[in-house]
């Protein structure tokens, strides 16, 4: 025999219009420790030659995810690389020097610091922000007329932190789309290499950019081997020797239409007036265009 509470549960289930839960029940308890932060530790080993020598390298990293509070992610990586074989040029020491031997190699531990965030602000106001510190990657400098592809962590012997930020405020300009976008890039926070920067204004699809970028420390020359010039001289510690003057610097108009639907497809026809002071001028023009 069924008792009668089960009974009557039953029955307002199977009845139209019957509930399963209670409206008055208490809602769940929420969870008392939620994370705020998520993070990974690993130790890699890693085997093989570089400039000559045999290594092993012992890589020990760190990385956190403070996606539950910030758009933030931090990432910090410390590789040590030991010699199994010190062969000419001969160094001394198991550990590598050559490794951590300037400012830049400590600033290079940190791997990635990266916030992004899209806020919007008023009836049509929006703010975008996009920061980028460590470890670089394909960085472009606007349309990529002075700045491309750029990567600051392919010299063998030297480590780099940089640093690309770009912002973008968009809103209304006499009821039509309007937008300033900044850009900073310093491809090493320790000096040398890339600086540049970019500001550009938009207002009903036409654009008009300027970026500005410079390497004081770049050569112009590199000097070559004795007898042999075909061969490029190099110093002890596997830099390539530069002579003549240093320093570089280069200036773009940028030029631009966006026609779009504001949904499936949009179409941007660019020109780009490029300087390079002392070395040469030329346009450079594009074509962006997507579609789904």
């Amino acid at each position: 025999m069924i008792g009668g509470p089960v009974l009557a549960g039953l029955l307002a289930w199977a009845a139209p219009g019957g509930v399963l839960i209670e409206a008055d029940a208490p809602p769940p308890p929420a969870a008392a420790n939620k994370r705020w932060v998520h993070g990974r530790a690993s130790l890699g080993v890693a085997f093989g030659v570089v400039s000559e020598d045999p290594i092993a390298a012992l890589v020990p990293a760190l990385e956190l995810d403070f996606r539950e509070r910030a758009p933030v992610r931090l990432a910090l990586v410390a590789p040590v690389r030991l010699r199994l074989v010190d062969r000419a040029p001969e160094d001394g020491t198991v550990l590598r020097r050559l490794d951590w031997d300037e400012v830049g190699d400590g600033l290079a531990v940190l791997r990635a610091l990266t916030y992004a965030d899209d806020l919007v602000f008023r009836t049509y106001g929006r703010v975008r922000v996009d920061l980028r510190l460590g470890r670089l990657d394909q960085v472009r400098l606007g349309h990529g007329a002075v700045l491309d592809g750029f990567g600051n962590g392919r010299h063998v012997d030297r480590r780099r932190a940089g640093l690309d930020l770009w912002t973008r405020v968009e809103g209304r300009l006499l009821g039509v789309r309007a937008g300033v976008e900044t850009q900073l890039v310093a491809t090493d926070l320790a000096g040398g290499q890339v600086l540049g920067g970019r500001v550009a204004l938009d207002w009903a699809g036409a654009a008009l950019g300027f970026v500005a970028a410079g390497d004081p420390t770049a050569p112009r020359a590199l000097a070559r081997g004795e007898p042999d010039t075909t061969v490029l001289r190099m110093t002890d510690r596997h830099a390539l020797v530069a002579e003549g003057r240093r320093g570089a610097s280069a200036l773009a108009l940028e030029l631009a239409y966006r026609g779009t639907d504001g949904w499936r497809w949009f179409v941007q026809p660019r020109l780009d007036l490029a300087l390079l002071p002392g070395l040469g001028r030329g346009l450079v023009g594009g074509l962006d265009t997507e579609w789904t």
